[in-house]
């Protein structure tokens, strides 16, 4: 298909659609992009699906694109949906990813919000810098998470080793749980306790070791989905064209989190361990002293709580004098939350009532904007190799 299609002279996108983290290897062989997980219906998959694109960064450059899934928004409209906050932290983590901004919902229904989040024109440019580099995990406090070892077997078919969390060397993985034996997992919870290192047969209803082949795939281990597993946060960096950096926080745990993070953990491009942030969402107004700083300090809200940053070296050289510094990564659990906290603005604080869904300040226009991202990068037709639902059901 990708031979026939690119012998016809035209720009069209092929995307595969395969739900396997073994199409990385081989993807840009037989396409543009490919699906690398399970579909992202909610926010615990937004999660799962960030945990897979983590340990697939290697094969994700111009030309073939590792595809996390579409982007869901917050319009009540759609028949998927998630709250405002995490359908930003979605498109903010898929644009630092530089994945493929294919929109899960439809337009004609899109509210406010997700207009302003998807035709934010910085965080496209973010996404479709011309240096074509993906963004990559510089900070992490997530649990284990299944690992996946890919590669191209000798006669060219791709290869793929799961191999599940592991306490001790004297325990098994169950999926979520450790026992000593794989006859020890379920506990009277049956195949719901009994995966990891470790498969259930149904015909003896018994839980026995489980061979590497035979595992499933992480996002099928249903106790991987359980919320204590996601108590975490991730930072992800990507180097731009001009030298700067763009980075993404997200918290993907319950509660609202403190976090301090040291700047020469991003991947500057310069010396000096400090830069000048500049807050994506904020339009602006949450850029701090030009002398710059040496450590991100913010709060970020439970279950969703991001920031869209970018950072440059400072104008002058010399860093900010003041109470940034954290020589180490800091996180802990807050009792109350500021969106972003110092030294960026201020948003806007949890006080108790729904946020607007609608409210917005970001006047970018859209539609020519919604046209570069339908078309990924400006110019591709999108071409799916196998039937979607509709845009307007997802």
């Amino acid at each position: 298909m990708l031979q026939g299609l690119n012998e016809s002279r035209r720009p069209i996108l092929h995307a595969i659609c395969g739900w396997q983290p073994w199409y990385a290897p081989v993807g840009r062989k037989i396409g543009h992009m490919w699906r690398v997980g399970a579909d992202v219906k909610d926010w615990p998959g937004v999660y799962e699906a960030t945990r897979i694109m983590e340990q697939l960064t290697q094969h994700h450059q111009p030309n073939g694109w590792n595809d996390p899934d579409m982007l869901l928004g917050s319009s009540q409209a759609a028949t998927l949906s998630m709250s405002p906050e995490q359908s930003r932290a979605q498109f903010s983590l898929w644009v630092v990813m530089a994945a493929p901004l294919m929109i899960g919902a439809s337009v004609l229904e899109m509210s406010n919000f997700d207009r302003e989040t998807y035709s934010n024109a910085e965080a496209i440019r973010i996404n479709q810098d011309v240096k074509g580099l993906a963004g990559r995990l510089v900070y992490s406090d997530c649990p284990h998470y299944p690992q996946m070892k890919v590669g191209v077997a000798p006669d060219g078919t791709p290869s793929m080793e799961v191999t599940m969390p592991s306490s001790t060397d004297d325990q098994v993985s169950c999926g979520g749980h450790y026992a000593p034996t794989c006859g020890d997992c379920p506990q009277g919870n049956g195949a719901y306790w009994c995966n990891g290192d470790c498969a259930w047969i149904d015909q003896r209803e018994e839980c026995i070791p489980a061979r590497a082949a035979d595992r499933p795939d992480p996002w099928k281990v249903l106790a991987m989905h359980e919320p204590q597993n996601r108590q975490c946060i991730q930072v992800w960096a990507k180097e731009l064209h001009n030298g700067h950096v763009a980075t993404v926080l997200v918290n993907f745990a319950s509660v609202a989190m403190k976090v301090c993070l040291p700047i020469e953990r991003l991947g500057l491009t310069w010396k000096g361990g400090h830069a000048v942030i500049h807050d994506v969402w904020s339009s602006g107004k949450g850029t701090n002293n030009p002398n710059g700083v040496s450590a991100l300090r913010m709060q970020l809200p439970a279950d969703g709580g991001h920031a869209l940053l970018t950072l440059a070296p400072p104008t002058d050289g010399k860093k900010q004098v003041g109470d940034d510094l954290c020589e180490s990564p800091f996180v802990s659990p807050v009792q109350s939350w500021f969106s972003v906290g110092s030294p960026l603005e201020t948003r806007h604080k949890d006080d108790g009532r729904d946020r607007d869904p609608d409210m917005g300040s970001n006047k970018t226009p859209f539609y020519g904007v919604m046209l570069a991202l339908l078309l990924f990068g400006g110019w591709w037709k999108p071409w799916r190799s196998c039937q979607r639902q509709k845009v307007t059901a997802r």
